[in-house]
């Protein structure tokens, strides 16, 4: 697929995936980030596209509203990477060619993904004892610190940026 068709089509693939993602409450950030406020968490999807096929991988992760750090997308809680789609011989690999069908079909899978994979991954984070805890925490001693201001406090959304 020439580079500019294969451009094309990832930015369709994305307008496709941020319409459906907003029916979970997710907006579009970057180009490639979706970020939904959970408080007193951010929680992210952030799609890599990789340029030497047609294939996207995702990073999920969460981030604490008040943490004054600006770098959203860098703070993941959790680095795990999937990959998903049409090509059978690869387990995960969510890809598109050349076709409107494709890459309907590759939005599709990565917003099922998303329902199946993700949201009960963040429904599982929600656990405030959980990340709280010393020896189970995901998150460093400072996080948890940041995380237990945030939840004490009645955090103003407005200031999210």
């Amino acid at each position: 697929m020439d580079k500019k068709l294969s451009r094309n089509n990832k930015e369709k693939v994305l307008r496709r995936l941020d319409a459906l993602l907003q029916q979970k409450g997710f907006l579009r950030n970057k180009s490639m980030y979706f970020i939904r406020t959970s408080l007193p968490h951010l929680e992210y999807i952030h799609l890599h596209h990789v340029t030497t096929d047609t294939s996207f991988r995702i990073t999920m992760g969460m981030h604490i509203v008040d943490d004054a750090w600006n770098t959203l997308g860098l703070n993941d809680l959790v680095g795990e990477q999937y990959r998903c789609g049409l090509d059978s011989e690869r387990t995960n690999v969510f890809q598109y060619a050349e076709d409107e069908h494709s890459v309907t079909m590759c939005a599709k899978e990565i917003f099922n993904f998303v329902e199946n994979v993700i949201e009960p991954w963040y429904q599982s984070m929600r656990n405030h004892a959980f990340l709280m805890s010393y020896e189970d925490s995901l998150y460093t001693s400072k996080e948890r610190d940041m995380l237990s201001r945030a939840m004490a406090l009645d955090t103003d959304v407005c200031a999210v940026g």
